[in-house]
């Protein structure tokens, strides 16, 4: 009769926080919040020291949204430690003693620089996968058969908020791109106007300058004045040239392209620029690799602009390191690349405008403030999309495209 009562008061009181957590996730505005505040009320609940709140992520990783005391996000791959085997196998797990537990990774110790000593760690199921997974760490006494019944109970009802979250946060960045899609579709048909009726007068002016330049009678004093006028109009050049191939960029001739064959010829011409600024460049390519349908030229143009714009990025940088990564996205039927950076992020007021065009952060004159816009044109006439997240020490560029069905690739684009 005791124990009876005993889970009745447990499930009224677990009810009880449910209520408290589902009126604190409808409030507006609580995305950002609500995870830092679901850790602490799960603290009070179970009395333990720590609760840490993973996110599975497209490639089965585990990101926390909410980690006490770290700044950056933690990050489990698929099935390491405890955590990752509850995502694998979407059940609870109890480790009193966690270096006793074969399943306990102690490297995840040293990254949080935290001693865990006793852990509860249980799935927040959704379709039978686990979406994501909480972890209770180190409460006094160890955790009892209870705090698993509860957890039990907890992952269910947590789940739905959980996937609420996740699909408040798709529907928000599908809405962005297609609002940034069709901003790109108007600016590509201006664009390719503007730049034919901007050829002609450009042609003149740098004609003019060049006669002035070689001509014996012109002054001494305004030949400075003259070969700004020639500069600035074969930057104009260059920028003309640079919309030109955003509203010619076309897979009408599309061919099978490994993309790791067009990152190497990229990684080729920036050569120089990457020695010249000590930069680690990482690869992460599987074998057999993803194979899309494209225009191998037109695609190493993306990747050049990625890999410089991180190049850029790295400067002054202590520790300057690229990760260029390629995998596959079988859900969607596409191959995926990334290019991440360790620089100091990408402030989130900017992120918003990132590909538009000549918008730039760079210095005047080092930057026409097309290359994303350019690339943005190039990865949408590829029938793919592209995404961009950042924080300070971790920015990435995602590239979805889609999947090629035949496996012979064409040959590498030259540099």
């Amino acid at each position: 009769m005791r124990k009876i009562c005993h889970n009745g008061r447990m499930r009224r009181s677990l009810l009880q926080l449910v209520h408290e957590l589902t009126q604190r996730a409808l409030a507006p505005g609580e995305a950002q919040g609500f995870w830092k505040f679901l850790a602490e009320r799960l603290i009070e609940y179970f009395g333990c020291e720590r609760a840490t709140i993973f996110q599975r992520d497209a490639k089965d990783r585990l990101v926390s949204r909410y980690a006490h005391g770290l700044k950056e996000p933690l990050v489990i791959p698929p099935g390491e430690g405890i955590s990752g085997w509850v995502a694998e196998c979407c059940k609870p797990h109890l480790a009193n003693d966690v270096y006793e537990d074969p399943l306990f990774n102690p490297q995840i110790d040293q990254t949080t620089r935290f001693r865990t000593k006793s852990l509860l760690a249980f799935p927040l199921p959704y379709k039978g996968r686990a979406a994501g997974v909480v972890e209770l760490i180190n409460k006094p006494g160890g955790f009892s058969k209870s705090d698993m019944r509860a957890v039990k109970f907890f992952g269910d009802e947590l789940a739905v908020l959980f996937v609420k979250f996740r699909f408040e946060e798709r529907q928000e960045q599908m809405t962005r791109q297609l609002v940034q899609n069709e901003k790109m579709a108007a600016m590509g048909r201006l664009a390719s106007g503007i730049a034919h009726e901007l050829n002609n007068p450009l042609a003149t002016v740098m004609g003019f300058s060049q006669l002035l330049l070689r001509d014996s009678r012109t002054p001494p004093e305004i030949m400075a004045t003259i070969l700004k006028i020639d500069a600035e109009a074969r930057r104009m050049r260059e920028i003309v040239r640079s919309i030109l191939t955003f509203a010619r960029a076309s897979t009408e001739q599309a061919e099978p392209v490994r993309l790791s064959a067009v990152i190497d010829a990229s990684l080729e011409l920036l050569t120089h620029e990457r020695r010249r600024r000590g930069v680690n460049i990482i690869k992460e390519i599987p074998t057999p690799e993803p194979v899309v349908l494209g225009d191998a030229n037109n695609l190493k143009q993306v990747y050049l602009n990625l890999i410089g714009n991180a190049l850029h990025a790295l400067e002054g940088q202590p520790d300057r390191r690229i990760i260029l990564r390629v995998f596959r996205d079988p859900k969607r039927q596409a191959a995926v690349s990334e290019v991440e950076d360790n620089g100091p992020g990408i402030p989130e007021k900017i992120l918003e405008h990132i590909f538009e065009p000549f918008f730039t952060t760079k210095e005047e004159g080092k930057g026409t403030g097309l290359g994303l816009y350019v690339v943005s044109g190039i990865v949408e006439k590829h029938k793919g999309f592209i995404t961009v997240t950042s924080r300070p020490g971790c920015t990435v560029f995602r590239v979805s495209l889609p999947a090629a069905k035949s496996s012979e690739p064409s040959p590498p684009a030259k540099p």
